[in-house]
Parts: C-alpha cells; sequence; structure tokens
C-alpha cells in the first residue's frame, strides 16, 4: 500500500506538471487513475484480510496440534511406565514376551472356565442320576456315580461284580485272620485261668467284656 501511495504521489506531480506546462485538460486520466488506484487497494486490503484470517486459523491449528502432541507425549510416557511395571511384575523382557504371558493367561483363565461349567453339569446330571436310582429302589446310589458305564454296558458290569468279589474275598480274610488272633488271644486266656487260679476272675472279667462288645457288633 505504501509502494501504491508513492506510485499515485508521483503520477499526480507528474500530471500536475504536464497540466501547468502544456496547459492540459488532465481529469479524465486522473479520475481513470484514482479508479484503478482504488480497485488495487481494495484487492489488496482484501487480500490481507483474508491473509490475517489464514493466519489467525493456522495459529489455532497450530495451538491444537501442539496441545494434541501434548497429550500424545503424556500418553506414551504414561503406557512405558506401565509396560515397564507389567514387565517387572510378570518377570519379562520386553512387550512380546508380556503378550505372550497374557495370551497364555487368557487361554489358562478360558480352560479354567470351561472346567468349571463341566464340573457343574457333572453334578447336575450325577444328582439327577441318583434320584433316578433311588426311584428304582438302589441302595447306596452314589457308588454307582463313578461307575456309571456299567449301568448301560453289560461288559462293565461283569468287571464291577468281578472287583466287588475280590474285594468281597479280601475282607473275608481279613476277618478269618482277625477272628483267628481273637480265638488264640481267648484260648491263651482260659489257658491262663487253668493254670493260675489267682487270675481266674481276671480272666472272666476281660472274657465277659469281649463277649459283651461282640454282642453289641
Amino acid at each position: 500500500s505504501k509502494i501504491l501511495a508513492g506510485i499515485l504521489a508521483v503520477f499526480g506531480i507528474l500530471m500536475l506538471t504536464i497540466a501547468l506546462a502544456f496547459s492540459v485538460d488532465v481529469t479524465v486520466p486522473v479520475i481513470a487513475t484514482a479508479a484503478f488506484a482504488f480497485i488495487v487497494l481494495f484487492i489488496i486490503v482484501w487480500e490481507a484480510r483474508a491473509n490475517r484470517t489464514d493466519m489467525v486459523i493456522k495459529e489455532r491449528q497450530y495451538d491444537r496440534a501442539v496441545s494434541l502432541l501434548n497429550r500424545v507425549k503424556i500418553k506414551y510416557v504414561n503406557n512405558t511406565r506401565t509396560i515397564d511395571y507389567m514387565c517387572m511384575k510378570f518377570h519379562v523382557r520386553n512387550a512380546t514376551e508380556l503378550e505372550f504371558v497374557y495370551d497364555q493367561y487368557q487361554k489358562a483363565k478360558r480352560e479354567w472356565a470351561r472346567k468349571r461349567e463341566s464340573v457343574y453339569l457333572l453334578n447336575e446330571k450325577k444328582d439327577i442320576l441318583i434320584a433316578e436310582l433311588k426311584n428304582i429302589g438302589v441302595r447306596d446310589a452314589e457308588i454307582w456315580c463313578s461307575q456309571v458305564r456299567a449301568i448301560i454296558e453289560p461288559k462293565e458290569m461283569v468287571e464291577v461284580r468281578h472287583e466287588l468279589n475280590s474285594r468281597r474275598q479280601q475282607l473275608r480274610k481279613q476277618i478269618d485272620y482277625n477272628t483267628g488272633i481273637i480265638q488264640d488271644f481267648i484260648n491263651e486266656l482260659e489257658r491262663i485261668r487253668n493254670m493260675r487260679e489267682a487270675y481266674a476272675q481276671d480272666v472272666e472279667d476281660i472274657l465277659g467284656k469281649s463277649e459283651t462288645i461282640n454282642k453289641d457288633k
């Protein structure tokens, strides 16, 4: 705008000099020049205003970008510290190992949830089975929960019977063995009673107590 004002001033002086020196009418050139100068000045002012508006917008955008950058830096620092703490807590060296450990934890968690659901369903079916067995008159129905296959498969039932017979024989042998020991003990007491009359009453008391215990059983 200063340059334009200088040019107009020089042009005005030139027109005035020509008008005075040559007595020429310079009204039209002056008006045309003034109109042209006004148009140019208007364009310059308009562009300056637009540039100023753009500068304000750019400054705001720059401030926003700086603010976002600072937020990103803060988040980066916080995330870095969090990762470092997690690595130290779970004894890993980097984020890759931490991710692997986390994946293993998720798998174990899902497996635990699946097993818990399976146990819940198993207990539910177990209660149903016990109720059905009791309804048909089966005694000790709880025992069959661990031998379900024997209920539906004859071969498994044969194995169960064989196992029960084996246990019965072992119990019979143990009972016979214990009975033999008791009988030997009684015979020894009777021998002592016959040999020494002084202990006869004590032996009778012991034998009486043993008979009472056997009757209670």
